[in-house]
């Protein structure tokens, strides 16, 4: 279909020219709705980016937080776990601090680590100086001891003896201290006290030199070994139905060496030299060749002497068993 020209009425105008317009403001409508349309797109995009970057900022955020809150709980956990232990530790021994002090090195957070560990390593030096303070006090007592029993010595001996014990409970060397005065062991000797409660041997017998000086045990391990020869003893002399006579017992370490004795045996109390009326030693060894320990003679000085003692082994020497071997 046509129209008719308005200018002459008579020209008609072909109708796919008047599409063309309504066409092309069709687009100009479609152009306006697609840019809404990607605004409207970006938009939400933004939205959704603005969201998820915020709630991953959020998050960060809030686990920052919490480490923190995290962090700060286990310091002040560990500062009561410290405080508790604190006052009642640097009042302990020496080597409780030292045991503390590594634990916190290894277990602490890095930024007090590196305090305990120096920490421990000061008390090392001191653990060290300690000790050697024991050898010199160790030194004075032996000196002492060679200068015999003067009573003007008794005063130095007890507090020297002391100080000694004092240092190593305080180094955790030894399991007991042995906290007996000087003096306490003179008393032993005059009242004729038993080595053990019942028994016939005395700690006189023991500790009591040629000379007549008493020279007590210095720790507690040679207490200890002089109690249980003191019980073997005790079988012996029952089993013989015969009383022992003690030559030599205890002999401190610088009197042992003067009279060349064996510093594993006497001088810890360990050994005892015995005679029984009646035996000669080699006799006396056949009646007693079940003792698991050593056991010996000495035919050419002391014939009717029989050397006993308890370390390890079943061992023996001189002429009994026509077996020869060093002297105890």
């Amino acid at each position: 279909m046509t129209e008719k020209s308005e200018i002459n009425p008579y020209v008609e105008i072909p109708e796919e020219t008047n599409v063309v317009v309504k066409n092309q403001n069709s687009l100009e409508i479609d152009k306006d709705f697609l840019l809404e349309k990607y605004k409207l797109r970006l938009d939400f995009y933004k939205f959704i980016l603005g969201t998820v970057v915020l709630g991953v900022f959020s998050t960060i955020v809030t686990t920052i937080i919490q480490w923190k809150e995290i962090k700060l709980k286990q310091q002040d956990i560990e500062q009561k776990h410290f405080s508790q232990f604190k006052d009642d530790v640097m009042t302990k021994k020496l080597i409780e601090r030292i045991r503390f002090a590594q634990y916190f090195s290894l277990l602490a957070p890095p930024d007090s680590k590196k305090a305990w560990e120096e920490y421990h390593k000061v008390l090392l030096k001191d653990f060290d100086n300690r000790k050697a303070s024991l050898g010199s006090i160790e030194k004075n007592l032996e000196i002492i001891a060679e200068r015999g029993n003067d009573a003007s010595y008794t005063i130095l001996i007890n507090q020297l003896q002391k100080s000694k014990e004092e240092i190593e409970s305080d180094l955790g060397l030894i399991p007991n201290i042995l906290n007996t005065p000087y003096d306490i062991w003179i008393e032993k000797v005059r009242k004729k006290e038993p080595i053990v409660e019942g028994g016939t041997f005395l700690w006189a017998q023991a500790i009591v030199m040629k000379d007549g000086t008493v020279k007590p045990p210095t720790t507690t391990q040679v207490r200890e070994n002089i109690e249980k020869m003191a019980l073997e003893l005790q079988k012996i002399q029952n089993q013989l139905n015969s009383q022992i006579e003690i030559v030599r017992w205890y002999y401190p370490v610088p009197i042992n060496r003067r009279i060349g004795g064996n510093p594993d045996s006497h001088t810890t109390g360990q050994g005892v030299d015995i005679k029984v009326k009646g035996y000669t030693a080699k006799q006396l060894a056949a009646k007693l060749k079940d003792w698991p320990y050593g056991m010996g003679t000495h035919p050419n000085s002391f014939p009717d002497v029989l050397h006993l003692d308890m370390k390890e082994g079943k061992r023996r020497f001189g002429d009994i068993f026509n077996s020869q071997s060093d002297n105890p």
